[in-house]
């Protein structure tokens, strides 16, 4: 006769058989647009299980077939899994303890690094703010080796140390105004300058460089510009059209072409 621990055990296994354990998978294909993401599973002994992907708020991703992950069979069932996590070691950067990424497998990715440095790297970077975007630091540098385009209705800049600017060709186009406070502005373009606004207005407490081929300044209500040294370099040629307020009589603008004389062309 069997005893009453023995019986007790047999009934749990037999209740246990016909549970669903959590398994571990490879994605085979994905459907993105459901509100969950569906997905179908292959379990490491061959069973095909279909299921969707629970992630957390405000965070979405979609694994590439091939990713693997965890299932879980809700109540025990097959036909009510979700994955509750998943992994894709063939694409995942190289972190260290501590820190934090997100990836894709084009090579994208936002890499928050020991030492608060955070890393982003991608090909084209498109930033959308129907509003503002604001920068505040110390030290602000940006090398650009084609072409900086700044197309904007107000456009200021206050940086408490300096500004350094390297690029091919500079293009600043305001609606309002252009005003950039500094203590020191260093700005180096390898091709050209352009700044178009109704009003300029340059501020450096230390020092303000410039150096282009050819600089181009339009500011119809006005031009003002105050710093104890001031270094402007064009090799090929620049050009002011604005009411001039600048007190740096060195400075030359783009020769203007001597009249023909009639006397002279005659045979």
């Amino acid at each position: 006769m069997a005893t009453l621990p023995r019986l007790v055990r047999e009934q749990i296994n037999r209740t246990l058989r016909n549970v669903r354990l959590a398994l571990r998978g490879v994605l085979r294909r994905s459907e993105t647009s459901w509100p969950n993401i569906g997905l179908e599973v292959e379990g490491l002994a061959g069973e095909q299980v279909a299921t969707e992907l629970i992630q957390h708020y405000g965070f979405t991703s979609a694994p590439l077939p091939g990713a693997e992950m965890i299932v879980l069979p809700i109540g025990g069932r097959t036909n009510h899994s979700v994955v509750v996590a998943t992994e894709d070691g063939r694409y995942r950067i190289q972190i260290v303890e501590g820190e934090v990424s997100l990836y894709t497998d084009e090579g994208d990715y936002i890499h928050l690094k020991r030492g608060r440095l955070v890393e982003v790297n991608t090909v084209d970077l498109l930033i959308n703010a129907a509003n503002s975007v604001e920068i505040n630091t110390t030290d602000y540098r940006l090398n650009a080796r084609a072409s900086a385009h700044i197309a904007t209705t107000l456009y200021d800049l206050a940086a408490s140390a300096s500004v350094t600017t390297t690029t091919q060709v500079s293009l600043l186009t305001a609606k309002a105004s252009a005003s950039v406070v500094t203590p020191s502005l260093t700005a180096t373009v390898a091709t050209g300058l352009v700044v178009t606004a109704p009003l300029v207005e340059v501020i450096a407490a230390t020092r303000l460089g410039l150096t282009a081929p050819a600089m181009a300044l339009t500011a119809p209500l006005g031009f003002q510009l105050e710093s104890p040294i001031t270094t402007v370099k064009a090799n090929m040629w620049y050009e002011l059209d604005t009411p001039l307020n600048y007190q740096n009589p060195k400075m030359q603008q783009k020769p203007t072409p001597a009249p023909l004389n009639p006397a002279a062309t005659k045979p």
